[in-house]
């Protein structure tokens, strides 16, 4: 196990040990800890986590039918689900823009791989990634403090000028690394490993952009259930009738919400939610 772990993972996994024991001494910290994991353990947030899980294990199980595959890339994939995997998806279901969402999914995405292949497949020591991984971890933590108040712009800029100037000096000195190191390495694994979290990215699109869909649907349901009478019946026949219109289109989901959610009333007739419909067809999405 020791020897397909790279010295920043042996890090990040001694530092993780670390808080663990930290976390557990201290009472205080253990029942605020407890809380947040009670928190994070709500069924918004387990269900579309074990979709995502499932989905990386089909994947891992059809990518294993292939001649090239080797168990060891199975480390690669899981690091880039966590890493990127996971924030991509729940950041569909957050995302609040109305007509964005591909491009945001490409922005999330985009430097991404290259910097991640570069960061993750050449590491320095065991020691420099020891004292490395607190420091850039205590630059965000101020950086996200300081992003938080007007009064602290100026410290902000300060530290996002550090940050930067740290980002491209870790990023020359692991180029430097790569280069020097390159003809050592099996080129075909070289190449198994960049094309990993490029084929990942776009696997993951379809499930992100589900999420947003769906995520989308929520919001409108829940602000149409003030605007409706309590018979579920009629509940049901709304969204099914939304459903058919929309589809799988995040653009006609948003737009609904925008456009036609504000002409829905309580004692609205059957006969005028279909002119809704009728209208939103029309004005938007002809035939």
């Amino acid at each position: 196990m020791i020897d397909i772990l790279s010295s920043r993972e042996i890090a990040s996994a001694i530092w993780f040990i670390v808080i663990l024991i930290f976390i557990f001494l201290n009472p205080t910290i253990r029942t605020s800890v407890f809380k947040v994991i009670q928190a994070a353990t709500a069924k918004q947030i387990v269900i579309p986590f074990v979709i995502i899980i499932i989905y990386s294990m089909i994947l891992v199980i059809l990518a294993s039918k292939c001649s090239f595959w080797e168990w060891k890339y199975l480390k690669d994939i899981v690091f880039w689900v966590t890493v990127t995997g996971v924030p991509v998806c729940f950041g569909a279901i957050t995302n609040n823009n109305s007509y964005d969402f591909l491009s945001i999914l490409k922005n999330n995405l985009k430097f991404i791989v290259i910097v991640e292949f570069l960061l993750s497949s050449f590491t320095f020591n065991i020691f420099v990634e020891l004292l490395l991984l607190p420091f850039l971890t205590l630059l965000f933590l101020l950086l996200a403090v300081a992003d938080t108040k007007e009064e602290y712009i100026k410290v902000k800029e300060l530290l996002s000028f550090i940050l930067s100037f740290v980002g491209f000096t870790f990023l020359g000195l692991t180029i430097k690394i790569a280069i020097t190191n390159y003809t050592t390495l099996n080129s075909f694994d070289l190449l198994i490993t960049f094309f990993i979290p490029i084929v990942l990215s776009v696997l993951f699109i379809p499930i992100s952009y589900i999420y947003a869909v769906l995520s989308k649907y929520q919001e409108l349901f829940i602000m149409m259930s003030f605007k409706e009478p309590e018979d579920k019946r009629i509940r049901r026949m709304h969204r099914w009738e939304i459903m058919k219109v929309c589809k799988l289109s995040y653009k006609r989901v948003t737009y609904f919400r925008e456009a036609c959610l504000k002409e829905m009333y309580v004692n609205m007739s059957q006969e005028e939610f279909c002119k809704i419909i009728e209208k939103f067809k029309q004005a938007r999405f002809n035939g």
